[in-house]
């Protein structure tokens, strides 16, 4: 479509039993049409998703020796998303998972992000959660949108902020002596 800009998503998952059969994730729609899905791609072993074709999510805690991507598990997870709309051009969609909530966007490891350049018209105006393939359910929290980084990621809470800044000065302290 005609649309311009870039618009940020996330939200937490976990699936409740790992493996291919694990179906689930946050679906865009336009019109009763998917665009998009972020999760598990039906099938696939690992976390995944569709836009302009099925892709695996790179993670910087992957739990494969030699790849980078990482297996369905039930760990509670979190996925950002990042889409760049370009009028009368396929867009492009950027998705991490697990980032580092305490870094910007710009200073994320390379590998908890994947890229998907030309992935199609991404516009959308549906939003569906989804799950469920016998009995194998998700779980989802915390979904915000927005128009930067900040906006979606959480903030740390005040007694981590605390403890940190506690072992800060045990620190300074330790060294003076």
């Amino acid at each position: 479509g005609d649309v311009e800009g870039t618009i940020y998503y996330s939200f937490l998952a976990q699936t409740h039993a790992g493996g291919a059969s694990s179906y689930g994730g946050l679906h865009l729609y336009r019109d009763n049409t998917e665009v998009a899905l972020i999760g598990n791609n039906w099938g696939a072993g690992a976390f995944s998703g569709q836009a302009g074709g099925t892709f695996d999510l790179s993670s910087a805690n992957s739990d494969r020796a030699g790849d980078n991507w990482e297996n369905l598990d039930t760990d509670v997870h979190l996925f950002v998303v990042k889409i760049d709309f370009h009028a009368d051009a396929a867009d492009d969609i950027t998705i991490w998972l697990d980032p580092n909530a305490s870094l910007d966007e710009v200073s994320q490891a390379a590998l908890s992000k994947t890229v998907r350049l030309a992935a199609g018209d991404l516009s959308f105006n549906e939003v569906h959660l989804r799950s469920g393939n016998a009995g194998r359910t998700w779980t989802f929290d915390e979904l915000d949108f927005g128009t930067d980084w900040d906006s979606v990621t959480p903030v740390p809470e005040p007694a981590t902020m605390s403890l940190l800044a506690l072992g800060g000065i045990a620190m300074l302290r330790r060294r003076k002596k």
